[in-house]
């Protein structure tokens, strides 16, 4: 049977780069890890604490290297997944795959504070092959069916769809008017701009920017609910067997805890509709 070597690669020798994250030091020649990888937990042993210069050095992570430390991540969530599905709770392979996941999640939060843009730019993008693409709701309904929420999960979680929209509607609303006064008043600019004033084309550009910082803030007031609603999902409804699973069959994209809790939910309510016997 082959073993899997420590480059997460099934059979052959070890890389140097998966020996340095074991500890290893390169030989001379070797280019060493990126800060971002060198410092990144794995299931087993000590933690290490960023240094001064390792924090500095991620305060200017760039988008490459986020996206190889999401791949580390996933690729070794997907050797402790299968046997801590096949041996359950309670066994030492779930315990693994538990204690990876707090610890790498919360590396990755401190990483995101030093420099949270390479996060950003890697939402709705391929991570293998750097382009954008969103995976349709089919893809996100089976990611769902993937993790197998229990009756008592599935219950919270239309418990927090209902929770989302009520946080949501109001901005979405406050938009709407938004880009409504933006419409009527750049019509306004472009409809009147010989007969302006220099005096009232500044206080008219002013009041463009004034509405585009307010659309702006409007987008983060969502952007952070479902950010929210999402570390709620992953980290109290589901357990960690679920979330490394979601986390692997989600790659190469970054997971959306809202586009999958949404779908989960919609498939729930089409349920009760079928008629006895039938499947959906």
């Amino acid at each position: 049977m082959p073993v899997a070597a420590a480059s997460g690669e099934w059979g052959g020798p070890p890389t140097w780069q998966a020996l340095q994250l074991q500890g290893a030091i390169a030989p001379a020649g070797v280019p060493p890890l990126p800060t971002v990888l060198a410092f990144c937990p794995g299931p087993d042993g000590e933690v290490r604490e960023l240094t001064q210069e390792a924090t500095e050095q991620l305060k200017r992570l760039t988008t490459a290297e986020f996206r190889m430390l999401w791949r580390h991540m996933c690729m070794q969530a997907g050797l402790l997944v299968p046997a801590a599905e096949a041996l359950g709770p309670g066994s030492t392979q779930n315990a693994r795959l538990e204690r990876f996941l707090s610890r790498i999640i919360s590396y990755i939060s401190k990483v995101l504070l030093l420099s949270p843009e390479p996060y950003l730019r890697s939402l709705n993008v391929n991570l293998e092959t750097g382009r954008q693409e969103r995976p349709g709701d089919d893809f996100w309904a089976s990611i769902g069916a993937a993790i197998k929420f229990t009756p008592e999960q599935l219950e919270e979680v239309g418990s927090l769809c209902t929770v989302l929209e009520q946080k949501v509607a109001p901005v979405l609303q406050e938009r709407s008017a938004l880009m409504q006064q933006l419409s009527v008043l750049m019509a306004a600019v472009t409809g009147h701009s010989s007969r302006c004033t220099t005096n009232n084309a500044v206080e008219a550009y002013s009041a463009v920017d004034d509405l585009a910082d307010r659309l702006q803030r409007n987008a983060l007031k969502e952007r952070f609910a479902h950010g929210d609603t999402g570390a709620f999902l992953c980290w109290s409804v589901m357990n960690p067997l679920q979330l490394g699973k979601s986390l692997t069959a989600c790659y190469p994209y970054i997971p959306d805890s809202v586009a999958i809790m949404q779908s989960v939910s919609a498939t729930r309510r089409r349920q009760p509709q079928l008629a006895p016997g039938c499947s959906d």
